[in-house]
């Protein structure tokens, strides 16, 4: 039968006498002792490790951490002085040693049973350990954006697919609270009640993100769930949440994809019902026409019917341009696919309506990055489009200082033209139907050119999105897939 190695660390040569005497006087035929002051890379191998509590430094949690690292993967049991002084030193020892005794309290049977214990539950960290390696080597090696955190919500750890989501350094993020992530207030009061009342969370947020030429936003998929432990307190076995972990997934992309395909289907519907509705209305249109001709021609000379001539004549021209403007707009024009700078093409369209705006009294900033952007679509009618947005812009205005902010960044792999204004902005109902065929709220408008613009948008694969405030301004933003060579 093979004895197993015990090896006790102790600056006491009595202490190590003591406890040699109670295993070899009962189970001489089981263990060997020895006996070390010191500990290093030298000390002698065995099968289980005794530390005298004596034997560790001032800074003993540290120490025996050391300790610990020396011995693995050996277990060790730690014989204390005096029992653990609250719940955490509790929690501190039995996470770092296999078992604990307290001097003066155990008889051999207690400390064959220890042992016993010890060398039983070390198979068991061991396999735990294996487990945690591979789980770590699938937790860092993920595709999938991953962290930890500790109960306060502070990240401990995260995988590189992480940091690139993010678009941070690996010291700039850990030790930070997940919430400093989540951008909008209401959603990170959200996500701290959900948090309190049930410990898991899903939802969808508003991220940050940092890099010199991205957009410090975007919108994403937030899932945290909590880790429990169980201790024992006051004799009864209890859990607690101890550590948070989750996911962080960018979205953007899917959510414009949803969008697109459900505006595009929308304004086909519209149209389709549109053409079919001016095509109707034109034929009794051109009789009332030839029937005013008629009458004109009957009543030549007779001026008090002139008038009246006169009010149908206008309002039947009125509705043969908004009939013209509707099929013109909703005809299925050739796209002209080709590759080009798209920031060339926004210089020129923001160039190109200085002069309108200083006619108006209206500045315009402009914040564009320098570098040249590719994309693949149709120059003249992105052209349109980015033009729409600024013209929009110029006609809302209705205070002494008027402002236009033109800005042009990447985010991830959309370049993005953004228009803000100081105008008079809008209700959230009116943001949802502003770009529905037919909706305006200008006085001669016909409300197709947004519509328009979301076309066009909507043929080069992008989005356009708008974020309002009433009183205070509106913000407009053209999302066009980057052409990745």
């Amino acid at each position: 039968m093979n004895k197993l190695n015990v090896l006790i660390l102790s600056p006491s040569l009595d202490f190590a006498k003591d406890l040699k005497h109670l295993l070899m006087s009962n189970w001489e035929e089981k263990y060997t002792v020895i006996h070390y002051d010191k500990v290093d890379e030298s000390v002698a191998d065995s099968s289980i490790a005794i530390i005298d509590e004596s034997f560790l430094s001032d800074n003993r949690w540290t120490h025996l951490e050391e300790v610990n690292e020396l011995l693995d993967p050996r277990p060790t049991i730690l014989v204390m002085n005096d029992d653990p002084s609250d719940e955490r030193e509790y929690l501190h020892v039995k996470s770092n040693v296999s078992d604990f005794l307290v001097k003066g309290r155990f008889k051999a049977a207690g400390l064959h049973n220890t042992l016993t214990y010890a060398l039983e539950t070390s198979k068991l960290r061991l396999q735990l350990k294996q487990q945690r390696k591979r789980y770590a080597s699938l937790f860092y090696n993920s595709g999938v954006p991953a962290f930890f955190l500790n109960s306060s919500l502070g990240i401990t750890g995260v995988n590189d697919a992480f940091l690139d989501t993010v678009n941070r350094e690996r010291d700039a993020v850990v030790g930070q609270s997940i919430l400093s992530f989540v951008a909008d207030q209401k959603q990170r009061e959200d996500l701290m009640n959900r948090i309190e009342n049930g410990g898991a969370v899903s939802m969808k947020v508003k991220v940050r993100s940092e890099n010199s030429d991205t957009k410090s936003t975007f919108l994403g998929h937030l899932s945290i769930s909590p880790i429990s432990e169980s201790f024992m307190k006051n004799g009864v076995l209890q859990t607690a949440i101890s550590d948070f972990h989750g996911t962080l997934t960018n979205i953007s992309h899917e959510e414009r994809i949803k969008a697109i395909k459900k505006k595009s289907d929308k304004i086909a519907t519209t149209y389709k019902l549109a053409r079919t509705m001016a095509h109707e209305i034109r034929n009794p249109l051109t009789n009332v026409n030839l029937a005013i001709d008629q009458l004109r021609a009957e009543t030549e000379g007779n001026e008090s019917l002139e008038l009246y001539f006169d009010i149908v004549q206008r309002c039947t021209d009125r509705i043969e341009n908004i009939l013209s403007q509707l099929l013109r707009s909703s005809e299925q024009q050739v796209f002209e696919k080709r590759e080009f700078d798209v920031m060339e093409l926004a210089n020129v369209v923001v160039d190109e309506i200085m002069d309108r705006a200083r006619l108006e009294g209206v500045e315009i900033q402009k914040e564009f990055i320098t570098s040249q952007t590719v994309v693949v679509g149709d120059k003249e009618k992105l052209k349109i489009a980015f033009t729409n947005l600024l013209t929009n812009a110029l006609e809302c205005m209705d205070k002494e200082f008027k402002l236009v902010s033109c800005r042009t960044y990447i985010d991830g792999a959309f370049f993005c033209f953004e228009v803000e204004d100081n105008g008079s902005g809008m209700e959230e109902t009116q943001a949802e139907s502003l770009f529905d065929p037919f909706y305006t709220s200008k006085p001669e408008g016909v409300g197709l050119g947004l519509t328009s613009t979301q076309t066009i948008i909507s043929e080069h694969g992008g989005e356009i999105n708008v974020e309002s405030e009433l009183g205070k301004g509106s913000v407009f933003s053209i999302y066009i897939p980057l052409h990745l060579s």
